[in-house]
């Protein structure tokens, strides 16, 4: 055998090795691209779990929230009667029934926000928005009536829009 002949031997010798590392890499390759999709696929998933259980944890910590706020008020006698009289007999509530009404609407009032922002954020379904609206038509005159404003401009236009609406249920 001469040089060119060994040329040519260890040339296709290598393109063949060549060929097999390509074919090598590409089984390879696609492997690991299968295993990547199945990982993102299930990552994805997973993520969708936590998001659907991040939700409902939010939910039922704002249904207890809303459940306690009602019982504090039918419970409380003082504060349940503070706010029937409010409704009935607005102009008779003397100085210190008005700051203990006004302390407590406070409160209500930045509870709703909150429940408001939950909305914005895709946290509160259409229901709980529902119910939300429902509930800022009713205790808005009496906020109305003790001169507290939301902090939020994007609430303070929620209780606008409520209100214009004029489907204001009664207490």
């Amino acid at each position: 055998m001469n040089i060119m002949e060994i040329s040519a031997l260890l040339g296709n010798l290598g393109e063949f090795v060549g060929a097999i590392a390509v074919v090598a890499t590409l089984i390879y390759l696609s492997i690991q691209v299968k295993l990547s999709k199945e990982a993102t696929l299930a990552n994805t998933r997973q993520m969708e779990e936590n998001r659907k259980l991040n939700l409902l944890d939010t939910y039922m910590r704002r249904s207890e929230r809303v459940e306690q706020g009602y019982k504090d008020v039918a419970l409380h006698e003082h504060l349940s009667r503070l706010v029937f009289k409010a409704y009935q007999h607005p102009g008779e509530l003397d100085e210190y029934e008005t700051f203990v009404l006004r302390e407590w609407s406070n409160a209500h009032m930045h509870r709703l926000d909150a429940q408001h922002f939950q909305y914005q954020q895709g946290l509160l379904d259409e229901d709980g928005y529902d119910n939300l609206r429902d509930v800022i038509a009713r205790f808005a005159p009496l906020w109305e009536q003790l001169d507290i404003n939301p902090v939020r401009d994007s609430f303070r236009r929620e209780i606008e829009t409520v209100l214009s609406d004029n489907s204001a249920p009664s207490l």
